[in-house]
């Protein structure tokens, strides 16, 4: 299976979700209502204690 997500040129707030799998395939446009939550510190989440060991972490909710 194999998805992504990526923003919309020239809308801030407009996102292309994709998904496809064996069997199925979808493709969506979503407005979000909201601005992004951003988790953690700056949105920042740890995964290991070397520095380069990180990732960002935000949800967009009301889409």
């Amino acid at each position: 299976d194999r998805w992504f997500g990526q923003a919309v040129p020239g809308f801030p707030h407009r996102f292309r979700l994709q998904a496809k799998g064996e069997d199925f395939s979808i493709d969506l446009v979503v407005d979000s209502q909201k601005p992004p939550v951003v988790h953690g510190v700056d949105g920042v989440s740890r995964k290991g204690q070397a520095s380069g060991e990180t990732s960002h972490y935000y949800s967009l909710t009301r889409l």
